[in-house]
């Protein structure tokens, strides 16, 4: 129904309340509204148009446009009147009456309406009734126009396919772009700060194409001009996965989360999967449909997280933390005290947490962790995990490269909830629980083969149905709403110390465990992976997620030999990102590998997490 059939049907309804003395005789009224306030805006009069039947109340101003998406306060004085009535449309459709006994001594009331939205009000006094339609207006200035709009595209040579928009208008505006999108979805940003010289960062675009932008800009009264730019990028560098290296398997876009991925590949060489060129592992995004929408022209990057202020803490192999923001622009470096190897977070107060080596202590490797202040990068706190576990216990998977990487801390995350950090060891396919003020174990997730005490006794016992332990394990992560439910990439790794399994036998899979610290128990929740069983297996790395009520899962370093069966670290590596929902549906199926046919060469990474550009 529109609004003035809405408008129609309220004027037919009071009319037909109101009442005649006699067929021959005029409209007797004798209760009537004597002034109408709007609360909030005082200095904006009503009138009363008397010559429309039923009477017509407008504001003789126009509000402000804000007041749009508000209830307007009313006070409505009354002469002769003893009830009134208010009905106004509902978000049904349906005529919500509301009925009002007038304040004794000055026969008015207080109440609100919505706005935009048609109004009746009849009076009583007896048998008699006056009715009233109320219209609020509204301030509608005209479009605000374009002074100036332009695109300064990779402003620091860094990110090609991003840039600053520069939007100028005669008056206060805020500005919006999309992206044409290639597959069917726009991307669209909107910046809610509002000037007349904007400049906002525009992400999004694809490489070697011709890309179409709409900018849309909007006055504080809601009116809107927009304007088109059309934008040519370059070809990405040779060392990318190119589009016959992507593709996706399955995109379910009703119900998958992910829609973009930001991950590091290294192109690997000469048949060993860690032996890659040097000016490769930038950091990069592509979208769910396998296309490349953001880079970094920055070599090494392990990982990258973001920050509180929207910025972005960049991880360097081994040497450098430095944040920033997505044009690639540096707001701080900081060059850990010692060796940071494979993980990191940021602590509430704002330092970092993360994996460190220190070989002059005890002569052991990844296994200490830090924790450095942000502004100085000094050594606030050092946990020994040589210390604090059985370096002497067996290890499994047994593939140090050093006799000394007895526990090989691949992962870590900080839990608020208890001030406490859980840990992963690769070394010892296992997952522990500090207290962090203390150091003290609080519970250990691992195959109990080689335990001693008194590490015997933190061993979290299996309770349930098709419980098994991960093996190899990375990328630990909290359930966002219980942090005693947690994830892990379960890399599969033999999975046994007593009959331990080949790689074609085996299985990587996502896996999320439900801890009970009282009754000192753990249960497998949900796991993902085995199913597929070993055509999936990745021997190292990998990442997991959650995504809303989904899980996200990076199978980072696939390898088969030249018969295609899975391996351990010789053969043609691949990437695949997977979405599922609770009921192992695949949401989301994306793979890249190399097409050049030569069985040593292919792609890795060493983490893939969804990505959001803070639209």
């Amino acid at each position: 129904m529109n609004l003035k059939n809405i408008y129609l049907l309220l004027v037919i309804l009071v009319l037909a309340s109101c009442k005649k003395t006699d067929q021959n005789q005029p409209l007797i009224l004798p209760a009537l509204i004597d002034t109408l306030t709007l609360v909030d805006y005082p200095g904006i009069e009503c009138k009363v148009k008397s010559d429309t039947t039923p009477y017509l109340v407008t504001n003789t101003v126009n509000l402000p446009y804000q007041t749009s998406f508000t209830q307007i306060k009313l006070r409505i004085h009354t002469v002769n009147a003893t009830k009134l009535v208010i009905e106004q449309i509902g978000k049904d459709g349906t005529i919500n009456p509301q009925t009002f006994l007038l304040e004794p001594g000055t026969n008015s009331i207080n109440t609100a309406i919505d706005y935009y939205k048609p109004v009746s009000i009849k009076l009583y006094d007896h048998d008699f009734v006056s009715a009233y339609v109320l219209r609020i207006n509204k301030n509608q200035l005209p479009d605000p126009d374009f002074t100036n709009l332009s695109l300064n595209i990779n402003p620091n040579n860094l990110t090609p396919l991003a840039g600053i928009l520069s939007v100028s208008s005669s008056e206060a505006v805020s500005v919006a772009y999309t992206v044409k999108g290639q597959d069917g979805d726009d991307f669209t940003s909107q910046n809610a700060k509002r000037g007349t010289d904007n400049k906002v960062n525009l992400f999004g675009l694809y490489p070697n194409s011709k890309n179409t932008i709409k900018v849309i800009i909007t006055n504080e009264e809601g009116s809107m001009s927009s304007k088109d730019l059309y934008v040519t990028t370059g070809m990405l560098p040779p060392e990318f996965p190119d589009s016959t290296d992507i593709t996706v398997k399955k995109l379910d876009t009703q119900n998958a989360k992910t829609k973009f991925i930001l991950y590091y590949p290294y192109k690997t060489v000469g048949g060993a999967p860690f032996k890659s060129p040097g000016n490769m592992s930038f950091p990069i995004v592509l979208d769910n449909h396998g296309k490349v929408r953001w880079y970094m022209t920055t070599p090494f990057v392990m990982d990258m997280k973001p920050m509180p202020n929207g910025h972005f803490l960049l991880f360097y192999y081994n040497y450098l933390f430095r944040e920033i923001d997505l044009m690639g622009n540096v707001y701080k470096e900081i060059y850990p005290p010692t060796n940071c190897h494979h993980a990191f977070e940021l602590l509430p107060n704002g330092n970092i947490l993360y994996t460190g080596t220190d070989l002059s202590i005890n002569q052991t490797e990844e296994d200490k962790i830090y924790e450095i202040d942000y502004q100085t990068g000094a050594i606030v706190k050092m946990i020994n995990l040589y210390d604090i576990l059985d370096p002497s216990r067996q290890q499994q998977p047994s593939i140090s490269t050093s006799p000394n990487d007895w526990f090989h801390n691949n992962s870590l995350t900080y839990d608020a909830t208890d001030n406490s950090i859980v840990i992963t060891g690769r070394h010892q396919s296992t997952i522990c629980k500090l207290d962090y003020a203390t150091n003290q174990v609080k519970w250990i997730i691992s195959d109990p083969s080689y335990w001693k005490a008194p590490w015997i006794n933190y061993l979290l016992q299996p309770s349930g149905n098709n419980f098994e332990y991960a093996w190899g394990q990375h990328s630990i992560v909290l359930n966002p709403a219980d942090h005693n439910k947690l994830i892990v990439f379960d890399n599969g790794n033999a999975r046994s110390y007593t009959n331990p399994l080949k790689p074609n036998n085996s299985y990587s899979r996502l896996v999320e465990y439900s801890i009970d610290p009282k009754n000192k128990t753990v249960s497998q929740i949900f796991d993902f992976g085995k199913e597929l069983g070993s055509e999936n297996y990745s021997p190292a790395l990998g990442s997991v997620d959650y995504v809303s009520q989904n899980l996200f899962v990076c199978f980072p370093l696939i390898i088969k030999d030249a018969n295609g069966n899975a391996a351990n670290f010789s053969g043609s590596p691949s990437i695949r990102f997977m979405e599922v929902d609770r009921n192992k549906n695949v949401l989301l199926d994306i793979r890249v590998r190399n097409n050049s046919g030569n069985q040593a060469n292919g792609y890795r990474t060493y983490r893939g997490h969804p990505f959001s550009f803070g639209e």
